[in-house]
């Protein structure tokens, strides 16, 4: 397993930092404070086959493609909706 810290930023919850990096709430609350606030540091546990670094004409579909799993999980686990040339991915582990 995989360790990233994140600052909370306003409106985030337990639910959408559990969606957006691909872990559950009892994960969450495990490594932190049960309440947290804006500007907060939290410690969130991810599940990362690999770092993929973005390729000239990559999309989200053609990355998952080459990792078998969905663009959902690479969205989630990275917090993007788009990708760019040169930028670095975590590639979540679906198994």
């Amino acid at each position: 397993m995989a360790y990233v810290i994140i600052s909370v930023e306003k409106h985030d919850t337990a639910g959408t930092l559990a969606r957006k990096y691909n872990t559950t709430e009892r994960s969450l609350f495990s490594l932190n404070k049960p309440r947290f606030y804006e500007g907060e540091r939290l410690v969130i546990e991810v599940s990362a086959l690999a770092r993929y670094t973005v390729q000239p004409f990559d999309t989200l579909e053609t990355i998952a493609n080459k990792f078998r799993v969905t663009p959902a999980a690479i969205a989630n686990a990275n917090g993007v909706t788009r990708v760019f040339l040169g930028q670095s991915l975590a590639i979540p582990d679906e198994r």
